[in-house]
């Protein structure tokens, strides 16, 4: 993979690269993003500058556009490279499509870029295969578009199933590796020789229409191809054969010119289609070394176990040269896209221009850290045709553009029919009214707004004779433009015990609720709960409100609801969780059986900064492990929710470390698909006193907001 480097990391390499040879440019060149962000039309005033991520597409149909500027080093502002790519890193559960790159505006900042004062894309340069999290996407872009300018902006638009948006590591990323970087590749200095690039060598710049409205038939999209083989030869001792080093020393080590040899072979469909780039990727191991890399044409059939310097391969073809970058930064060489073509094994030579006395180590494939062996890059267009985008200046609002129309076919991480995501996990919120709000759409509303997406789910509460779904609850779950799902925690008994209900006496009603689900609904996909958290309303055998009780009257109230012909329901079974009550055995008492419960939900709240993961399993005794382990291992298969979770107690700073750690605590959770947050202030009955809303606190909604708002839970918006 390509981990690109931190910005002073990169500086240091752009200067030393920029002050070889007479003043010109030489070799490679990684420039850092200096500012990104993106426009997010379905919250007009939104700045996204200070995200993790940069978004990028249709998610829940909103268009979102990133914007990138990048701050070039003053020498090689007046010099064009021979080749230039844009290298960014997909985050998150990987999502496929294509990015398009276009030139932009600079007259924005991160700080106030929002979808309502957004510049538009202007010019479409190239178009690239989005490749999966872990791998960088490199896209090429014509040399011109970074030729005489002190700053570069670039504008990206997204080729997506509809739904789907891209996140790319933002500068603001915790991994300092994984921001957008440019990568200038200039010719090397007069002694080394310098890659000639023409139709079938070096890399060509096809016209933007072409790279973004063709596919023709073979591989699509971006592969990359880890090394095969890999080896270095060592003249001063002829017959030494460090096939199973973990490096490859290439220069001159004690002047005896160490010459590194890779091999790669290649997927059957690779061998005969040429790729519209091509690039080489090496990583730099140990000390930083300065120097430039020049890579040559040689034969394949070597062994890596017997290559010496007494049997090594001729140096062929030299097909150029690149700047090394620095340790743990990816070192990316652009071959001609012709050099593999025809091949079912491929193999190079690297020599290289050092000061004397020093050879430069590369990672091998037998490096302890597999992440940074060698590896070759293959863009190809993106799969099929897909619409041109059609450059306009800033319209009257400034909006962007739309993004162009989504061609993938790719499920990506579309909720199954009983609404588990492929990956990642929904999140969600209850629709609380504030203040003046009278409605439930506008509770969501002004959540979506804080959180800059649309909700995966929201949560309402029923009980009794009430009649649901309410028209502004079906109109949430039916806007096309932003789906939702409801989540409606349903109490049916409306003056009934449990055993009353189980034996029929609310069937009527239960009837009725089932006439109007149809009605407002038309099949679409909710999810219901029966009388959740039932553990402080247990009685003894005979009260009618016994576990049996209770498990009874899930299932009738399920049972009777399917007969009615209700469709699209998907149950929770929705416990508190708390660990005293598993202690006691109530647990296995309580369920109703695997074939009326979809789901299984707990509620969990953290208290003075407890984290998601010590909530989720908290546990004192020993014949109780913990909600979630005991529901894992007793239920396997069954996705898992919180249905409510809330964070309270303690500073600013304390709350809003729990939302900090969410991602990477739900991600450890594999079985937990569905976050629920109960979004109540201490003015709520409803919340025992305590402060668990996330929007009364600028440093909580503002974690909220990054959690809430990470690429593992982007599902609908």
């Amino acid at each position: 993979m390509i981990e690109t480097p931190t910005s002073s990391a990169s500086s240091a390499s752009s200067a030393s690269s920029a002050s070889a040879g007479s003043g010109a440019p030489v070799g490679q060149i990684v420039v850092p993003v200096v500012a990104d962000s993106y426009s997010n039309p379905a919250a007009p005033t939104r700045v996204a500058g200070q995200g993790l991520n940069v978004m990028v597409g249709d998610a829940g149909t909103d268009g979102r556009t990133g914007y990138l500027e990048f701050a070039l080093p003053a020498a090689v502002q007046g010099a064009t490279p021979a080749f230039a790519s844009l290298v960014l890193h997909q985050d998150g559960p990987p999502r496929t499509g294509s990015v398009v790159v276009s030139t932009g505006s600079s007259s924005w900042t991160e700080s106030t870029l929002d979808a309502a004062n957004a510049p538009g894309p202007a010019t479409p340069l190239s178009e690239g295969a989005v490749a999966p999290t872990g791998d960088p996407t490199v896209i090429s872009i014509p040399p011109t578009a970074v030729s005489g300018q002190a700053t570069v902006t670039l504008v990206l638009q997204a080729h997506t199933t509809a739904g789907t948006a891209l996140a790319f590591a933002s500068r603001e990323n915790p991994d300092p590796t994984a921001g957008e970087t440019l990568v200038l590749s200039y010719p090397g200095s007069t002694t080394s020789p310098t890659p000639q690039p023409t139709s079938t060598g070096g890399q060509p710049s096809p016209s933007p229409s072409s790279s973004i409205t063709t596919g023709p038939p073979g591989p699509s999209g971006q592969r990359v191809v880890p090394v095969s083989a890999d080896t270095y030869s060592i003249p001063s001792q002829p017959t030494q054969a460090p096939g199973q080093a973990s490096v490859v020393m290439v220069g001159d080590e004690s002047t005896d010119g160490r010459v590194g040899y890779l091999s790669f072979a290649l997927p059957s469909d690779l061998q005969t289609a040429t790729p519209s780039f091509l690039s080489l990727v090496l990583y730099q191991v140990g000390p930083t070394r300065a120097g430039a890399v020049v890579v040559h044409a040689t034969t394949a059939g070597w062994d890596e176990n017997t290559l010496d310097a007494a049997n090594a391969p001729a140096l062929l073809t030299a097909f150029s040269e690149g700047a090394v970058s620095p340790s743990g930064s990816p070192t990316v060489i652009a071959l001609p896209p012709s050099a593999t073509e025809g091949s079912s094994t491929v193999a190079f030579a690297l020599t290289a221009q050092t000061t004397p006395d020093t050879a430069i180590a590369f990672a091998s494939a037998q490096n302890s850290d597999q992440s940074l062996q060698a590896e070759l890059v293959f863009s190809y267009p993106a799969s099929g045709p897909s619409p041109t985008p059609t450059p306009t200046g800033t319209g009257t609002s400034g909006s962007p553009s739309p993004s162009p129309t989504p061609t993938s076919t790719s499920p990506g991480c579309a909720e199954s029919a009983l609404l588990v995501p492929a990956c990642g996990a929904l999140i969600g919120s209850t629709a609380n009214l504030e203040g003046v709000e009278t409605s439930v759409a506008q509770s969501v509303a002004r959540q979506e707004s804080e959180l800059g997406r649309t909700l995966d789910i929201v949560h309402v509460y029923h009980s009794g004779g009430d009649s649901w779904p309410t028209n502004g609850e079906a109109a949430l779950a039916s806007d096309p433009s932003h789906p939702r799902i409801l989540f409606v925690s349903w109490k049916p008994e409306n003056g009934s015990t449990w055993a009353q209900v189980a034996a029929g006496v609310q069937d009527g009603q239960i009837d009725a609720t089932a006439s109007r689900i149809t009605s407002q609904l038309d099949g679409l996909p909710f999810f219901l709960t029966i009388h959740h958290e039932p553990e402080n309303e247990l009685g003894g055998t005979g009260s009618g409100y016994s576990p049996a009780d209770y498990a009874a009257m899930f299932r009738h109230v399920v049972q009777r609801l399917r007969a009615d012909g209700v469709t699209g329901m998907v149950t929770v079974w929705d416990m508190m969780g708390f660990d005293g009550w598993g202690d006691r055995g109530l647990y296995p008492q309580l369920y109703p059986g695997d074939d009326v419960v979809d789901w299984i939900g707990f509620d969990p709240y953290s208290h003075n900064g407890s984290s998601l993961a010590q909530i989720v399993d908290t546990h004192n005794a020993p014949q109780f492990p913990g909600f979630y382990t005991w529901a894992t291992t007793q239920h396997p298969g069954k996705p898992l929710m919180l249905g409510e979770f809330g964070v309270a107690g303690g500073s600013s700073a304390i709350r809003a470390s729990v939302f900090t750690s969410l991602v990477t605590d739900a991600a450890a959770l594999p079985a937990l698909k569905a976050l629920v947050y109960f979004n109540h202030g201490p003015s709520d009955a409803n919340s025992g006193g305590h402060d668990l809303s996330y929007d009364d606190d600028p440093v909580v909604l503002a974690a909220a907001r990054m959690a809430f708002e990470h690429p593992y839970f982007m599902h609908s918006g």
